[in-house]
């Protein structure tokens, strides 16, 4: 007997000083084949291989000269704050991020194609969110 399962869909890119304008907010859908991933994949805590995902996450990470903005998928483990819904607040401050000391937030959301646009609320505990995802991306 075979089970399929399914993960969540999310965007997946990255933008690095503005280089990929269609990852950066307001975010620009018109390439759905390039960033839109069915059944995202990725990794988890303690197991090899990548397994189906069950959050989709916004990062943003921003200093007077270096940005970066990343639209991924997680597994269930790195995300325990659930669904957060609303308007976005990102006022994370001294942020080592790649040896740059930068403002951010992590957004996460639990449904296909949740991490598009800026509507989500981070927690109060965003940074230990954002340490969560800094180490499982690197």
């Amino acid at each position: 007997m075979y089970v399929t399962v399914k993960g969540i869909d999310c965007f997946k890119c990255t933008s690095v000083n503005h280089n990929e304008p269609r990852c950066e907010d307001p975010f620009n859908n018109t390439a759905p084949d390039l960033f839109y991933k069915p059944g995202c994949l990725a990794t988890r805590r303690g197991r090899t291989g990548l397994f189906p995902s069950h959050r989709c996450i916004k990062m943003k990470t921003w200093n007077a000269t270096y940005s970066v903005v990343v639209r991924d998928c997680i597994g269930v483990e790195t995300n325990p704050f659930g669904r957060l819904v609303g308007q976005i607040t990102c006022t994370m401050s001294s942020v080592v991020w790649l040896g740059r000391v930068m403002k951010g937030c992590i957004l996460t959301c639990d449904e296909d194609g949740c991490n598009t646009a800026t509507n989500n609320l981070p927690t109060y505990t965003v940074t230990f969110t954002f340490w969560l995802i800094v180490v499982c991306l690197w």
